[in-house]
């Protein structure tokens, strides 16, 4: 399976007359492949995210899948920055209500996710309700659910932005993981060029107002990585230098339109 955008624009309209999100997006992303789309605040990244997922249309441009005897989208699973938990549920409810929806029977629901909660070590939380669970607890709950349900692509919007540095670490070494184990195809945003590095196979790096595409990094690190002493830090250091030479007037410019 592959997934092909191809020159995606998208207006909103506003009282000023049409805001325009993105401005002829065109990239390709190859079966079982990590791609992080990385850019500064209010590039696009997550419109670009939500049209892919098909929550919203584009304005022009299209999205096509290639998928070896199927003819609908590929089933997708959505990992925001908010956990989106239900608080009402405990945790076991929450990460088997995909199944539910699904239509998957009770025992078969519960072994799955027993198997799922025991994998992101939350087997001992299986009662407790969101309230009761720290932020990084609630969003492993969040990407157990999302692996539950079996997807073949997940797509993950600045899923660790909100986290402890340790949390974010432990929870990006979990990712990396279960991606080595069910080599599912990922879409991941981030605002953060050194996870981009260290989590992706390829970077497509996004700047402006409307946000474009202004680099496309093939990461060369073999895998499985170590986040915590990667095997170049040279290298890692020269493609952060890189994509901060993009990056940097926008941002230097955007904190001044904030003051």
């Amino acid at each position: 399976m592959s997934i092909q955008i191809s020159h995606l624009h998208k207006l909103y309209p506003s009282k000023q007359g049409e805001v325009q999100a993105l401005n002829d997006v065109t990239f390709e992303v190859k079966a079982h492949e990590f791609v992080s789309v990385l850019g500064p605040s209010g590039c696009g990244k997550s419109t670009l995210l939500r049209i892919i997922a098909g929550l919203i249309e584009p304005s022009s441009g299209s999205i096509a899948i290639d998928i070896e005897g199927e003819e609908d989208r590929p089933q997708n699973a959505m990992v925001f920055q908010g956990q989106g938990l239900f608080p009402w549920m405990t945790l076991t409810e929450n990460v088997r209500f995909g199944l539910k929806m699904n239509g998957v029977s009770d025992a078969e629901s519960s072994r799955r996710v027993s198997d799922i909660l025991e994998q992101f070590g939350l087997e001992k939380f299986q009662r407790h309700f969101p309230y009761e669970l720290s932020g990084g607890m609630k969003q492993r709950a969040a990407l157990a659910r999302a692996f539950l349900t079996n997807p073949q692509v997940l797509l993950m919007d600045e899923p660790f932005a909100a986290l402890d540095a340790q949390s974010r670490l432990l929870l990006q070494q979990e990712l990396l993981r279960m991606w080595q184990n069910y080599r599912k195809t990922i879409i991941f945003v981030t605002h953060d060029i050194e996870e981009s590095i260290l989590l992706s196979d390829r970077i497509i790096v996004m700047s402006g107002r409307p946000g474009r595409i202004v680099q496309e990094i093939i990461v060369p690190f073999e895998r499985p990585r170590n986040l915590v002493q990667p095997a170049e830090p040279e290298k890692v250091s020269e493609i952060k230098r890189g994509i901060w030479a993009q990056l940097e007037s926008e941002v230097k410019s955007s904190l001044e339109a904030e003051q």
